[in-house]
């Protein structure tokens, strides 16, 4: 459930996905503007074959109707969707959440990310 607190400030407080401005981008934690990166939005969804992740897949694809995989973007749009309508779904998609808001900090993205972001920011970087 640590993920879900997460999920659910970066999905509120999300703009599109892009940084109003730099002191904005600057003052998130590594790990949050990686969960806000376009490479993290993009990746693709993990499903089980649980008959739980198959009901959010399905209702996903009814609700969003995308042209490829499901990917992190819309798990995020499903949940705002979701919240909308009466929140059916949301213990379900908590559950995705935790499985799929994870960070493997030895990646290539991931490292490449810090890199970029300490680049970007210097030592106005927030590391916690």
């Amino acid at each position: 459930m640590k993920y879900f607190f997460l999920f659910l400030i970066l999905t509120i407080s999300s703009k599109s996905h892009s940084y109003e401005t730099d002191k904005e981008i600057c003052s998130l934690s590594i790990n949050d503007s990686y969960y806000r990166s376009p490479f993290f939005k993009n990746r693709y969804i993990i499903f089980t074959s649980s008959k739980n992740d198959l009901d959010v897949k399905n209702q996903m694809l009814v609700v969003l109707k995308p042209s490829s995989k499901l990917k992190i973007k819309d798990l995020d749009n499903f949940f705002n969707w979701d919240r909308k309508n009466n929140m059916e779904y949301i213990y379900k998609i908590l559950d995705l959440v935790d499985r799929n808001y994870v960070v493997n900090i030895d990646s290539k993205e991931y490292k490449k990310h810090v890199l970029q972001l300490k680049s970007f920011c210097g030592d106005k970087l927030n590391e916690l």
